[in-house]
């Protein structure tokens, strides 16, 4: 962000390197979910950091446009890399070259939201699925799942299918196995393991 403030721009790919850990790919990296809430308009970096989330919830009355090349600007800080994983390639141009604004009905079918909320309800929305995460999922097992969904994205299906495997084979022998088992035979919710500042996957 110091070049930001400082008017300075990366002009090599090892400066634009440098700068890309602070900026938006961060969120793919953290253990826990992201779960992002739009209302009004996400367009640009905004629009960006709702895609680098994990979920978005989008307002009915929401809109959204990726804007950069209406302003002489690429696609930039690495919506050339999310937007076609999301959409598909040539849907991922469209979005990029026209810039028009995305209504939430219509970025829901194209998969660039996940669900829609009533206005008045976006955060509560929000809350109540991060709520519910809290209760019928581990958060050690949400972090691998994470990790490897993302890391996943740029293996081929054997080598994913190899690593998730031994991710397995390692969280069978966790207490939360057992715990999740027990609560099923018991019909209880779970209480599994909160995560430590010790536990990076």
């Amino acid at each position: 962000l110091a070049s930001v403030t400082s008017g300075k721009t990366a002009t090599t790919t090892d400066e634009a390197s440098d700068e890309l850990p602070g900026i938006f790919s961060y969120l793919l990296e953290v253990p826990k979910p992201v779960i992002s809430a739009i209302n009004g308009v996400a367009a640009g970096g905004g629009l960006i950091l709702a895609l680098m989330s994990d979920i978005r919830i989008a307002a009915r009355d929401a809109a959204l446009t990726t804007v950069f090349l209406k302003r002489g600007l690429i696609a930039e800080h690495g919506s050339s890399w999310i937007l076609p994983r999301l959409v598909g390639t040539g849907r991922a141009l469209d979005l990029l070259w026209a810039s028009d604004k995305v209504t939430a009905e219509e970025a829901l079918s194209l998969g660039l939201v996940d669900r829609l909320s009533e206005p008045e309800n976006l955060l509560s929305d929000a809350l109540e699925y991060i709520e519910k995460l809290a209760v019928t999922s581990a958060p050690a097992a949400i972090a691998e799942t994470k990790r490897l969904v993302y890391s996943h994205l740029g293996k081929g299906y054997r080598e994913a299918l190899i690593e998730a495997n031994v991710s397995q084979n390692a969280f069978v022998a966790r207490p939360d196995a057992k715990e999740g088992a027990q609560a099923l035979i018991e019909k209880r919710m779970p209480k599994f393991e909160r995560l430590g500042k010790d536990d990076i996957f």
